[in-house]
Protein backbone atom coordinates (compact mmCIF):
# COMPACT_ATOMS: atom_id res chain seq x y z
CA UNK A 1 0.00 0.00 0.00
CA UNK A 2 1.17 3.51 -0.84
CA UNK A 3 -0.18 6.01 1.69
CA UNK A 4 -0.14 9.69 0.73
CA UNK A 5 -0.53 12.07 3.67
CA UNK A 6 -1.69 15.47 2.36
CA UNK A 7 -1.10 18.49 4.59
CA UNK A 8 -1.82 21.99 3.35
CA UNK A 9 0.55 23.37 5.97
CA UNK A 10 3.84 25.21 6.26
CA UNK A 11 6.31 22.59 7.52
CA UNK A 12 8.20 23.18 9.75
CA UNK A 13 5.88 25.42 11.72
CA UNK A 14 5.96 26.78 15.24
CA UNK A 15 2.37 25.58 15.71
CA UNK A 16 1.37 22.30 17.35
CA UNK A 17 -0.14 20.77 14.22
CA UNK A 18 3.35 20.41 12.75
CA UNK A 19 4.37 18.16 15.64
CA UNK A 20 1.22 16.12 15.17
CA UNK A 21 1.64 15.71 11.40
CA UNK A 22 5.33 14.80 11.44
CA UNK A 23 5.03 12.33 14.32
CA UNK A 24 1.94 10.71 12.81
CA UNK A 25 3.77 10.31 9.48
CA UNK A 26 6.84 8.83 11.17
CA UNK A 27 4.79 6.30 13.13
CA UNK A 28 2.69 5.36 10.10
CA UNK A 29 5.85 4.97 8.00
CA UNK A 30 7.45 2.65 10.53
CA UNK A 31 4.35 0.46 10.64
CA UNK A 32 4.01 0.41 6.84
CA UNK A 33 7.69 -0.38 6.27
CA UNK A 34 7.34 -3.53 8.36
CA UNK A 35 4.90 -4.75 5.69
CA UNK A 36 6.88 -3.52 2.69
CA UNK A 37 4.68 -0.42 2.20
CA UNK A 38 5.50 3.28 2.33
CA UNK A 39 4.22 6.78 3.04
CA UNK A 40 4.80 10.14 1.39
CA UNK A 41 3.98 13.52 2.93
CA UNK A 42 2.74 16.08 0.40
CA UNK A 43 2.84 19.75 1.42
CA UNK A 44 2.79 23.13 -0.36
CA UNK A 45 6.02 24.87 -1.32
CA UNK A 46 5.75 27.97 0.85
CA UNK A 47 8.10 30.63 2.17
CA UNK A 48 9.17 29.77 5.69
CA UNK A 49 11.01 31.76 8.34
CA UNK A 50 12.08 28.43 9.86
CA UNK A 51 14.99 27.19 7.74
CA UNK A 52 15.63 23.93 9.60
CA UNK A 53 15.15 20.56 7.97
CA UNK A 54 11.72 19.21 9.06
CA UNK A 55 13.13 15.90 10.31
CA UNK A 56 15.76 17.69 12.39
CA UNK A 57 13.31 20.32 13.65
CA UNK A 58 10.85 17.74 14.96
CA UNK A 59 13.40 15.07 15.87
CA UNK A 60 11.69 12.32 13.88
CA UNK A 61 13.44 9.60 11.84
CA UNK A 62 13.75 9.98 8.05
CA UNK A 63 11.33 7.20 7.22
CA UNK A 64 9.28 8.97 4.55
CA UNK A 65 9.62 11.34 1.64
CA UNK A 66 8.37 14.93 1.75
CA UNK A 67 7.14 16.28 -1.59
CA UNK A 68 6.45 20.01 -2.01
CA UNK A 69 3.94 21.15 -4.62
CA UNK A 70 3.71 24.53 -6.31
CA UNK A 71 1.21 26.98 -4.85
CA UNK A 72 0.48 30.70 -5.02
CA UNK A 73 1.93 31.79 -1.69
CA UNK A 74 0.91 35.22 -0.43
CA UNK A 75 0.48 33.97 3.13
CA UNK A 76 3.74 35.53 4.33
CA UNK A 77 2.15 38.96 3.99
CA UNK A 78 -1.55 38.40 4.65
CA UNK A 79 -2.17 34.97 6.15
CA UNK A 80 -5.21 36.25 8.08
CA UNK A 81 -7.07 37.44 4.96
CA UNK A 82 -9.56 34.76 3.81
CA UNK A 83 -9.09 35.34 0.03
CA UNK A 84 -5.33 34.88 0.40
CA UNK A 85 -5.78 31.57 2.21
CA UNK A 86 -8.43 30.47 -0.33
CA UNK A 87 -6.07 31.21 -3.23
CA UNK A 88 -3.23 29.30 -1.61
CA UNK A 89 -5.47 26.31 -0.87
CA UNK A 90 -7.02 26.27 -4.34
CA UNK A 91 -3.67 26.36 -6.13
CA UNK A 92 -2.28 23.64 -3.87
CA UNK A 93 -5.31 21.47 -4.67
CA UNK A 94 -4.87 22.06 -8.41
CA UNK A 95 -1.19 21.09 -8.18
CA UNK A 96 -2.14 17.95 -6.29
CA UNK A 97 -4.81 16.89 -8.79
CA UNK A 98 -2.53 17.68 -11.74
CA UNK A 99 0.30 15.58 -10.31
CA UNK A 100 -2.12 12.76 -9.62
CA UNK A 101 -3.48 12.87 -13.15
CA UNK A 102 0.08 12.81 -14.52
CA UNK A 103 0.83 9.60 -12.62
CA UNK A 104 2.96 10.92 -9.78
CA UNK A 105 1.39 8.32 -7.49
CA UNK A 106 -0.07 4.84 -8.01
CA UNK A 107 -3.72 4.79 -9.04
CA UNK A 108 -4.53 2.65 -6.00
CA UNK A 109 -2.79 4.95 -3.51
CA UNK A 110 -4.59 5.69 -0.26
CA UNK A 111 -5.03 9.39 0.58
CA UNK A 112 -5.06 10.71 4.13
CA UNK A 113 -5.25 14.27 5.44
CA UNK A 114 -6.73 16.68 7.97
CA UNK A 115 -7.89 19.56 5.74
CA UNK A 116 -11.46 19.24 4.45
CA UNK A 117 -10.83 21.98 1.86
CA UNK A 118 -8.45 19.57 0.15
CA UNK A 119 -9.73 16.14 1.17
CA UNK A 120 -13.35 16.88 0.22
CA UNK A 121 -12.60 17.72 -3.44
CA UNK A 122 -9.94 14.98 -3.59
CA UNK A 123 -12.63 12.45 -2.65
CA UNK A 124 -14.39 13.30 -5.92
CA UNK A 125 -11.40 11.92 -7.85
CA UNK A 126 -10.18 9.07 -5.67
CA UNK A 127 -12.08 6.29 -3.96
CA UNK A 128 -9.60 5.69 -1.11
CA UNK A 129 -9.69 8.95 0.84
CA UNK A 130 -9.54 9.12 4.64
CA UNK A 131 -10.19 12.38 6.45
CA UNK A 132 -8.87 13.30 9.90
CA UNK A 133 -10.82 16.16 11.42
CA UNK A 134 -9.68 18.52 14.18
CA UNK A 135 -12.31 21.25 13.84
CA UNK A 136 -16.14 21.26 13.83
CA UNK A 137 -16.36 22.51 10.24
CA UNK A 138 -19.81 22.86 8.66
CA UNK A 139 -18.86 24.02 5.15
CA UNK A 140 -19.62 22.25 1.90
CA UNK A 141 -16.15 20.71 1.77
CA UNK A 142 -16.56 19.14 5.19
CA UNK A 143 -19.91 17.73 4.13
CA UNK A 144 -18.31 16.44 0.94
CA UNK A 145 -15.52 14.75 2.90
CA UNK A 146 -17.98 13.29 5.41
CA UNK A 147 -20.12 11.87 2.63
CA UNK A 148 -17.44 10.55 0.25
CA UNK A 149 -14.43 9.62 2.43
CA UNK A 150 -13.93 5.94 3.18
CA UNK A 151 -13.29 6.68 6.82
CA UNK A 152 -13.22 9.64 9.20
CA UNK A 153 -10.78 9.99 12.09
CA UNK A 154 -11.95 12.31 14.88
CA UNK A 155 -9.59 13.36 17.66
CA UNK A 156 -12.38 13.78 20.25
CA UNK A 157 -15.79 12.33 21.04
CA UNK A 158 -17.29 15.78 20.44
CA UNK A 159 -15.97 15.83 16.87
CA UNK A 160 -17.29 12.33 16.26
CA UNK A 161 -20.75 13.43 17.35
CA UNK A 162 -20.45 16.52 15.14
CA UNK A 163 -19.61 14.37 12.12
CA UNK A 164 -22.54 12.05 12.76
CA UNK A 165 -25.21 14.60 13.68
CA UNK A 166 -24.22 17.77 11.79
CA UNK A 167 -22.36 16.42 8.75
CA UNK A 168 -24.54 13.26 8.61
CA UNK A 169 -21.58 10.93 8.19
CA UNK A 170 -22.53 7.24 8.48
CA UNK A 171 -21.75 6.06 12.00
CA UNK A 172 -19.69 3.11 10.76
CA UNK A 173 -17.30 5.50 8.99
CA UNK A 174 -16.48 7.51 12.12
CA UNK A 175 -13.70 6.54 14.54
CA UNK A 176 -12.25 8.39 17.52
CA UNK A 177 -8.44 8.27 17.43
CA UNK A 178 -6.97 10.88 19.74
CA UNK A 179 -3.67 12.72 19.44
CA UNK A 180 -0.45 11.15 20.68
CA UNK A 181 2.91 11.66 22.32
CA UNK A 182 6.46 10.33 22.20
CA UNK A 183 6.45 8.92 25.72
CA UNK A 184 9.88 7.32 25.27
CA UNK A 185 11.44 10.75 24.67
CA UNK A 186 10.47 11.73 28.21
CA UNK A 187 12.10 8.57 29.58
CA UNK A 188 15.41 9.88 28.25
CA UNK A 189 15.13 13.15 30.19
CA UNK A 190 17.33 13.56 33.32
CA UNK A 191 15.48 12.83 36.54
CA UNK A 192 17.37 15.49 38.52
CA UNK A 193 15.32 18.72 38.35
CA UNK A 194 18.16 20.75 39.82
CA UNK A 195 20.56 19.96 36.98
CA UNK A 196 17.91 20.53 34.30
CA UNK A 197 17.09 23.93 35.81
CA UNK A 198 20.75 24.91 35.87
CA UNK A 199 21.10 24.01 32.21
CA UNK A 200 18.00 26.04 31.29
CA UNK A 201 18.87 29.01 33.49
CA UNK A 202 15.79 28.57 35.66
CA UNK A 203 15.41 29.39 39.38
CA UNK A 204 17.09 26.69 41.45
CA UNK A 205 15.33 24.17 43.66
CA UNK A 206 13.56 24.63 46.12
CA UNK A 207 11.73 27.45 44.28
CA UNK A 208 8.48 26.04 42.89
CA UNK A 209 8.03 26.22 39.13
CA UNK A 210 4.49 26.20 37.72
CA UNK A 211 4.44 25.88 33.93
CA UNK A 212 2.10 26.50 31.02
CA UNK A 213 3.13 25.40 27.52
CA UNK A 214 1.47 26.48 24.29
CA UNK A 215 -0.15 29.46 22.64
CA UNK A 216 0.17 32.79 24.45
CA UNK A 217 -2.81 34.45 22.77
CA UNK A 218 -4.29 36.51 25.59
CA UNK A 219 -8.01 36.04 26.31
CA UNK A 220 -8.36 33.08 23.95
CA UNK A 221 -10.11 29.91 25.10
CA UNK A 222 -6.73 28.44 26.05
CA UNK A 223 -6.85 30.49 29.25
CA UNK A 224 -3.46 32.19 29.37
CA UNK A 225 -5.06 35.13 31.18
CA UNK A 226 -6.55 32.77 33.80
CA UNK A 227 -3.12 31.23 34.35
CA UNK A 228 -1.39 34.58 34.73
CA UNK A 229 -4.06 36.07 36.99
CA UNK A 230 -3.69 33.07 39.32
CA UNK A 231 -0.18 34.04 40.42
CA UNK A 232 -1.36 37.01 42.50
CA UNK A 233 -3.71 34.67 44.40
CA UNK A 234 -0.94 32.35 45.61
CA UNK A 235 0.13 34.66 48.39
CA UNK A 236 3.66 34.37 49.76
CA UNK A 237 4.53 30.99 48.22
CA UNK A 238 8.03 30.91 46.69
CA UNK A 239 6.70 30.17 43.22
CA UNK A 240 7.52 31.18 39.65
CA UNK A 241 5.20 30.94 36.66
CA UNK A 242 6.94 29.72 33.49
CA UNK A 243 5.40 30.17 30.03
CA UNK A 244 6.83 28.09 27.17
CA UNK A 245 5.83 29.17 23.66
CA UNK A 246 4.55 32.33 22.03
CA UNK A 247 6.00 34.68 19.44
CA UNK A 248 8.23 37.61 20.47
CA UNK A 249 5.20 39.85 19.94
CA UNK A 250 3.10 37.71 22.32
CA UNK A 251 5.83 37.69 24.94
CA UNK A 252 6.30 41.47 24.71
CA UNK A 253 2.56 42.06 25.13
CA UNK A 254 2.33 39.80 28.18
CA UNK A 255 5.45 41.27 29.76
CA UNK A 256 3.87 44.72 29.50
CA UNK A 257 0.53 43.53 30.84
CA UNK A 258 2.06 41.40 33.65
CA UNK A 259 5.32 43.04 34.83
CA UNK A 260 5.67 40.76 37.88
CA UNK A 261 9.27 39.37 37.82
CA UNK A 262 7.99 35.99 38.96
CA UNK A 263 6.80 35.38 35.38
CA UNK A 264 9.43 33.66 33.22
CA UNK A 265 9.05 33.56 29.43
CA UNK A 266 10.94 30.88 27.52
CA UNK A 267 9.49 31.82 24.11
CA UNK A 268 9.36 29.42 21.19
CA UNK A 269 11.72 26.48 21.67
CA UNK A 270 12.30 23.15 19.83
CA UNK A 271 10.31 20.09 20.88
CA UNK A 272 13.14 18.49 22.84
CA UNK A 273 13.65 21.69 24.83
CA UNK A 274 9.92 21.84 25.64
CA UNK A 275 10.35 18.42 27.23
CA UNK A 276 13.22 19.77 29.33
CA UNK A 277 11.14 22.70 30.60
CA UNK A 278 8.27 20.38 31.51
CA UNK A 279 10.60 17.98 33.32
CA UNK A 280 12.12 20.87 35.28
CA UNK A 281 8.70 21.95 36.58
CA UNK A 282 6.84 21.15 39.78
CA UNK A 283 3.32 21.66 38.40
CA UNK A 284 1.97 21.75 34.82
CA UNK A 285 -1.19 23.74 34.15
CA UNK A 286 -3.90 23.36 31.49
CA UNK A 287 -6.21 26.38 32.06
CA UNK A 288 -8.62 25.95 29.12
CA UNK A 289 -11.82 27.98 29.43
CA UNK A 290 -15.46 26.93 29.41
CA UNK A 291 -18.03 28.72 27.26
CA UNK A 292 -16.30 27.91 23.96
CA UNK A 293 -17.30 24.65 22.22
CA UNK A 294 -13.78 24.27 20.83
CA UNK A 295 -12.37 24.24 24.35
CA UNK A 296 -15.14 22.16 25.91
CA UNK A 297 -15.72 19.45 23.29
CA UNK A 298 -13.46 19.59 20.25
CA UNK A 299 -9.84 20.16 21.28
CA UNK A 300 -7.44 17.28 21.89
CA UNK A 301 -4.60 19.28 23.50
CA UNK A 302 -1.13 18.17 22.46
CA UNK A 303 0.23 19.73 25.64
CA UNK A 304 -1.95 17.50 27.82
CA UNK A 305 -0.42 14.32 26.38
CA UNK A 306 3.06 15.79 26.91
CA UNK A 307 2.16 16.80 30.47
CA UNK A 308 1.00 13.27 31.20
CA UNK A 309 4.14 11.73 29.67
CA UNK A 310 6.42 14.00 31.72
CA UNK A 311 5.44 12.47 35.06
CA UNK A 312 4.96 15.97 36.52
CA UNK A 313 1.73 16.72 38.49
CA UNK A 314 -1.06 18.35 36.48
CA UNK A 315 -3.66 20.95 37.40
CA UNK A 316 -6.34 21.23 34.70
CA UNK A 317 -9.68 22.84 33.97
CA UNK A 318 -12.60 20.51 34.55
CA UNK A 319 -13.88 20.17 30.97
CA UNK A 320 -15.20 17.19 28.94
CA UNK A 321 -12.34 17.52 26.41
CA UNK A 322 -9.83 17.11 29.26
CA UNK A 323 -11.76 14.44 31.15
CA UNK A 324 -11.84 12.12 28.14
CA UNK A 325 -8.02 12.00 28.20
CA UNK A 326 -6.90 12.60 31.79
CA UNK A 327 -8.33 10.10 34.32
CA UNK A 328 -10.17 11.51 37.32
CA UNK A 329 -7.50 10.30 39.75
CA UNK A 330 -4.55 11.47 37.63
CA UNK A 331 -4.70 15.25 38.13
CA UNK A 332 -6.23 18.08 40.11
CA UNK A 333 -9.32 19.39 38.31
CA UNK A 334 -10.46 22.97 38.91
CA UNK A 335 -13.43 25.10 37.94
CA UNK A 336 -12.56 26.80 34.60
CA UNK A 337 -12.43 30.57 33.98
CA UNK A 338 -11.59 31.17 37.66
CA UNK A 339 -8.06 32.34 38.62
CA UNK A 340 -8.83 31.82 42.32
CA UNK A 341 -9.88 28.21 41.70
CA UNK A 342 -6.76 27.62 39.62
CA UNK A 343 -4.56 29.10 42.34
CA UNK A 344 -6.28 26.88 44.90
CA UNK A 345 -5.64 23.79 42.75
CA UNK A 346 -1.97 24.73 42.33
CA UNK A 347 -1.68 25.28 46.09
CA UNK A 348 -3.30 21.91 46.77
CA UNK A 349 -0.89 20.12 44.43
CA UNK A 350 2.15 21.86 45.96
CA UNK A 351 1.02 21.23 49.55
CA UNK A 352 0.89 17.43 49.23
CA UNK A 353 3.85 16.24 47.13
CA UNK A 354 3.17 12.55 47.80
CA UNK A 355 -0.42 12.70 46.55
CA UNK A 356 0.66 14.80 43.58
CA UNK A 357 3.38 12.31 42.66
CA UNK A 358 0.87 9.45 42.83
CA UNK A 359 -1.53 11.29 40.52
CA UNK A 360 1.33 12.06 38.12
CA UNK A 361 2.30 8.38 38.05
CA UNK A 362 -1.25 7.40 37.13
CA UNK A 363 -1.26 10.02 34.35
CA UNK A 364 2.01 8.65 33.01
CA UNK A 365 0.64 5.10 32.91
CA UNK A 366 -2.57 6.26 31.24
CA UNK A 367 -0.77 8.13 28.46
CA UNK A 368 0.96 4.95 27.25
CA UNK A 369 -2.29 4.18 25.42
CA UNK A 370 -1.72 7.35 23.35
CA UNK A 371 1.74 6.89 21.86
CA UNK A 372 2.26 7.79 18.20
CA UNK A 373 2.88 4.10 17.49
CA UNK A 374 -0.45 3.11 19.04
CA UNK A 375 -2.16 5.89 17.09
CA UNK A 376 -0.63 4.73 13.79
CA UNK A 377 -1.79 1.17 14.36
CA UNK A 378 -5.36 2.38 14.94
CA UNK A 379 -5.30 4.50 11.77
CA UNK A 380 -3.96 1.64 9.66
CA UNK A 381 -6.53 -0.70 11.18
CA UNK A 382 -9.28 1.72 10.15
CA UNK A 383 -7.89 2.00 6.62
CA UNK A 384 -7.69 -1.77 6.16
CA UNK A 385 -11.20 -2.25 7.52
CA UNK A 386 -12.85 0.46 5.43
CA UNK A 387 -11.11 -0.08 2.06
Amino acid sequence: MKLIYVANSRIPTEKAHGVQIMNTCAALSAALAAQGDSLELVIPARANSISADPFDYYGVPRLFRIRRLATVDLMRWSDAVPPVFALQTFTFLISLLWKRMRGAWPRDAVWYGRDELVMGPLALFSRDVFWETHLPARNMFARMAARRARGIVCVTEGLAEHCRSILHAPADKVSVIRNGVDAAAFDAMPSDKASVRRELGLPPVPAKLVTYSGSLALYSWKGVDIFMDALARLGSLDVRFLLVGGSPKDVAALTTRYPDPRFIFAGLVPSEKVRAYLTASDILVLPNKSGDPMSEKFTSPMKLFEYMASGVPIVASDLPSVREILPADAGVFVHPNDPAALASGIGQALADPAASAARAGRARRAVLAYTWTARAQKILGLIRTQR
